[in-house]
């Protein structure tokens, strides 16, 4: 499937532009997407961004010889690699016996 192509890519390029940094930037940031020649990176803080596009050469360069694709742009966004939806707990009503014996 195209969906499982994609995911399996950008792994595959997230583990190469990491490899291509030294460990205390490659645990900063991570790729979140690709489009077209166009690699797309999150870092938790400005800092560690600029610090990736002033190696926008050399992770493009990496991550072109790995995946076989061409990629010669850079974009760098400031966030929290770390961060997901925040799952915020259910305070509904409980299940009725009669709807808890229906999934059962």
């Amino acid at each position: 499937s195209g969906l499982v192509s994609q995911a399996r890519l950008l792994d595959l390029l997230d583990h190469a532009v990491r490899a291509a940094l030294p460990a205390p930037l490659a645990s900063q940031c991570r790729l979140v997407n690709t489009r077209q020649s166009r690699l797309i990176l999150l870092a938790n803080s400005p800092a560690v961004a600029a610090r990736l596009r002033l190696m926008r050469d050399t992770l493009t360069d990496h991550a072109s010889r790995v995946s076989g694709r061409r990629y010669d742009e850079l974009t760098v966004k400031v966030g929290s690699p770390a961060a997901t939806v925040a799952s915020t707990p259910t305070t509904g009503k409980p299940l009725s016996p009669l709807a808890a014996d229906h999934l059962r």
